[in-house]
């Protein structure tokens, strides 16, 4: 019974300092989102924030877009289209120069996609025009080559047309054409899931035999199990992104001009306007008429004069960030060496300006505060010039506004909601925890004080013998009138009670004692 006890009071400790030491790990992850702010900050934050935006009215102005811009941007993707083609093969025949269009039909040869043309003659309402808008593959974004990845292995082609409607279009013409491609698809695929499966029966083999089998070297043999797959996939992303870029610049009838592709904002707010619900409020045919429109035709290339014209918007957001991080450093570097004389004991975790919660805070107020300043003057600016004219008014705002800046602002403000929700979840963690402990704690508390119950208990009835005889001596000697006795008997009891020594037990040395300088001890 006695070793059940200890075994349980061990296993309750080491449970103890476990729990302890998940406290410890939750709180250091605590103090990442902890914010410790001042006012100081605050003032300092919003102090960056309108001072930045200062500098946006009087050095960046309008976002300004000219012919020669969108000509600039033109002939770099020219140059990026023929580079490529050259890198993937590209030789130009002997004794001619080599143009733009020949670059692009050896591009549309060597990386021929399958759902290139199934939208024609069919009920999609998609025209050669926006095509490459209302196909998910055509588009440079993730979806994109998603998108690319099922027309591989499911074998249809994913299309949005103008109004909303979403279209699965089969891209091989026969069923036998179906299923030779499926199965070239899906091979790779097979192949690497046995193989996985062989790793993984050989895996529970091993293990079973020498546990310590190092875990990294498993995943080495899966990766390798898996290259067939990722050999295809590889294969289809390596094919997308050349039809991509055979595309860009048009097609070799209309090499340098033609309707290229959508840029990535334009495919990404597509495909957010493709999502249920927000694909009937009509912003599909607003932006299927801005992509190709004559008067706009906001393609990848357009898009890249107007990226390059914002790189100049990004100044004042960049020192907008720059300040606020140089606040933060100074003034805790400032506190931390404050009373030192040297930078040995200096906490660099709390200095450095990156990954903790209070500079998270400060560069959302200052990007908020930027943000609002540079909506302000652009309004006011706008109103002014417009002359009271509302559509004058919107495209002179439209060009005003910091559009990097705005979406520096959304960006903190997510961050800092995302910086709560976790907070919230390590309070809730170390709240568990802190309970769990203090449960083992009380139950610990309850063993070691039965235990020691139980050993005073002992201990009382180990000396109550001694302790019962001393006062019956003394009983004795007192009935005797004996103070040798009664003394004797005093000494049964102190030393049943761990007194080491004691200074008389009779008479004569009670005399001696007291004619001597010494001490009484009690």
């Amino acid at each position: 019974m006695e070793q059940l006890q200890s075994n349980w009071l061990e296993a309750k400790a080491a449970s103890q300092a476990e729990l302890e030491a998940q406290i410890a790990v939750v709180n250091a992850r605590l103090d990442r989102y902890t914010s410790s702010i001042t006012q100081h900050d605050y003032a300092l934050a919003i102090a960056s924030g309108v001072l930045c935006g200062a500098i946006d009215s009087l050095y960046v102005g309008e976002l300004k877009v000219t012919q020669q811009d969108i000509d600039v941007a033109h002939r770099q993707v020219n140059n990026i289209v023929e580079n490529f083609a050259n890198k993937a093969g590209f030789e130009a025949e002997a004794g001619k120069r080599a143009h733009l269009k020949d670059h692009v039909e050896f591009l549309e040869q060597k990386f021929k996609v399958a759902q290139d043309s199934v939208y024609v003659n069919n009920t999609t309402h998609i025209s050669h025009k926006d095509h490459h808008l209302a196909d998910l593959a055509h588009h440079p974004t993730p979806v994109g080559l998603m998108s690319a990845i099922v027309v591989q292995f499911l074998r249809v082609g994913t299309f949005v047309n103008r109004e909303g409607k979403w279209f699965f279009v089969p891209v091989d013409n026969t069923p036998q054409e179906f299923a030779k491609n499926i199965a070239a698809a899906w091979m790779p695929a097979i192949v690497a899931g046995l193989l996985n499966w062989l790793v993984t029966l050989a895996k529970d083999n091993l293990e079973k035999r020498d546990p310590e089998m190092p875990e990294a070297l498993w995943k080495l043999v899966r990766l390798i199990a898996s290259t067939p797959l990722l050999m295809e996939v590889l294969g289809v992303a390596t094919k997308w992104f050349g039809h991509l870029m055979s595309d860009v610049a048009g097609s070799k009838q209309t090499a340098g001009g033609g309707m290229g592709i959508p840029g990535v904002f334009m495919s990404l707010l597509y495909e957010v306007a493709a999502l249920p619900g927000i694909n009937k409020t009509g912003l599909l045919q607003v932006l299927d008429d801005f992509y190709k429109s004559p008067d706009y035709k906001f393609n990848l290339r357009k898009e890249l004069a107007y990226v390059e014209a914002a790189e100049k918007q990004m100044l004042p957001v960049a020192l907008n960030e720059l300040f606020v991080r140089t606040f933060y450093f100074v003034r805790r570097l400032q506190k931390e060496l404050n009373g030192k004389t040297t930078f040995d004991d200096v906490n660099w975790k709390a200095v450095l300006p990156f990954n903790n919660r209070t500079v998270d805070q400060m560069i959302t107020v200052s990007s908020l505060t930027f943000s609002f300043a540079d909506t302000a003057d652009a309004a006011v600016r706008s109103a002014i010039e417009s002359g009271g004219n509302f559509v004058l008014f919107s495209g002179k705002f439209a060009c005003r506004f910091n559009y990097v800046g705005a979406g520096r602002a959304v960006v903190a403000v997510g961050k800092e909601l995302s910086n709560e929700k976790k907070e919230a979840q390590l309070i809730h963690e170390k709240r568990f925890l802190v309970e769990a402990k203090t449960q083992v704690d009380i139950e610990l508390i309850i063993a070691y004080r039965a235990e020691l119950e139980k050993l005073v208990t002992a201990y009382i009835a180990e000396k109550l013998e001694t302790v019962q005889t001393g006062f019956f001596v003394i009983d004795q000697a007192i009935a005797e009138d004996d103070i040798d006795k009664f003394l004797q008997g005093n000494r049964y009891i102190q030393e049943a009670f761990g007194k080491q020594e004691v200074q008389f037990s009779t008479q004569a040395e009670f005399d001696e004692f007291m004619d001597s300088d010494e001490a009484l001890k009690l």
